[in-house]
């Protein structure tokens, strides 16, 4: 490990660190999914397409879509810990926290980290306001975990004045909401990034996906049939595009893991506000002791990923001040490949873990203890 990369861990972040600004931010946050986004959880869930946008448009007008874009840009110019702390309390929000965290992670860093300055322009306003919605389409019927061996192809037509890209990208999240998406095709180069906007002739988006849960996000096959792109929407340097696939998508990995944490807490406050009110043999679940070790359990599996989750996005956000180019973005971005790998992983198996707990300890739904 290097010395730079020692020096970033010295000085842990906890959420103890948050400032009171920071508190307003995540207070706003969790208002807007009780009073904006839970009496429409339904309808999303229906694919109501309408309610999903009008959700998206008044995070927007909250800054919660531009956490980290530039001020300059339309965003807010935050750094990765309260970007996670609005991605934790957004854990609150069932389904739309998927497509809120696609658009505001893999939909919108991209730009932000790889555009050139008229594509950040012409992109970020639009994504930060919730005017246009953002996607990223890297996986393929046969390309999955081996995504940078996609067979969709990317060449230059005949006058050398555009890209023509012709391929299907399977399984993306937002697909029939997005208005423009970051496509990864093979050129003569080797994997490379395009911004391909939903209007472009060739676009069209397939139905959407039966899933076994988080039905409220849309997820479905994005097709390309000679897909006419401008030189100009090349994001990052023709060749690279494996540089901006995997570094967004460690990102991705770490926005994940407080989505989880955000989830595994409403599952602990649920199953407590169940255990207080559901009596057996004239006593609260929560004053047997064999339950109140499980809630201690949990309490204690919920604090760890946090903990590590908000060490991470400390060291990150320390590590990125002051990088004055690409390249070096480039570098320390990819130094944190393990660490959200980590924190994605564990998150994950905790909230499982969590969710199992609480389900044991209630015998009917518990509506009438909804947090909203």
């Amino acid at each position: 490990m290097e010395t730079a990369k020692l020096r970033w861990y010295q000085d842990g972040f906890t959420p103890e660190d948050f400032t009171e600004e920071d508190q307003l931010i995540a207070k706003t946050t969790e208002l807007f999914v009780k009073q904006e986004v839970a009496p429409k959880l339904s309808a999303i869930e229906q694919h109501d397409y309408a309610a999903g946008r009008e959700l998206f448009g008044k995070a927007g007008e909250l800054g919660l879509l531009g956490i980290e874009v530039p001020v300059e840009y339309g965003g807010l110019s935050l750094n990765k810990k309260v970007a996670g702390l609005v991605a934790e309390k957004m854990g609150f929000a069932g389904s739309f926290s998927v497509s809120y965290n696609i658009h505001a992670g893999v939909g919108t860093l991209p730009y932000v980290y790889f555009g050139t300055e008229a594509q950040k322009q012409s992109y970020l306003p639009k994504l930060a306001s919730g005017e246009w919605l953002g996607a990223y389409a890297l996986t393929e019927p046969n390309a999955g975990s081996d995504a940078l061996h996609a067979r969709t192809s990317a060449v230059l037509n005949e006058d050398g004045t555009s890209w023509l890209l012709n391929g299907e990208k399977q399984w993306i999240t937002n697909a029939q909401l997005a208005d423009v998406y970051v496509v990864f095709a093979n050129t003569g180069e080797g994997m490379t990034a395009f911004i391909v906007e939903r209007g472009f002739d060739g676009v069209s988006v397939g139905p959407e996906e039966k899933k076994m849960g988080i039905k409220g996000s849309s997820t479905a096959t994005l097709l390309l049939d000679n897909v006419q792109v401008p030189l100009s929407n090349v994001l990052g340097k023709p060749g690279q595009g494996h540089r901006v696939a995997l570094n967004i998508l460690n990102m991705a990995r770490l926005k994940l893991a407080f989505s989880n944490i955000g989830s595994a807490k409403q599952a602990l406050q649920l199953a407590v506000a169940y255990g207080k009110v559901r009596k057996q043999f004239q006593k609260s679940l929560v004053d047997f002791t064999m339950i109140q070790e499980k809630i201690a359990n949990m309490a204690v599996s919920i604090y760890g990923a946090e903990s590590a989750a908000y060490r991470t996005a400390g060291a990150l956000d320390e590590a990125l001040q002051a990088v004055d180019s690409s390249d070096e973005m480039t570098r320390r971005l990819a130094d944190f490949a393990m660490e959200c790998a980590i924190n994605k992983v564990y998150s994950s198996e905790m909230q499982d873990q969590i969710v199992d707990e609480a389900v044991q300890k209630q015998s009917e739904p518990p509506r009438r203890y909804s947090l909203f």
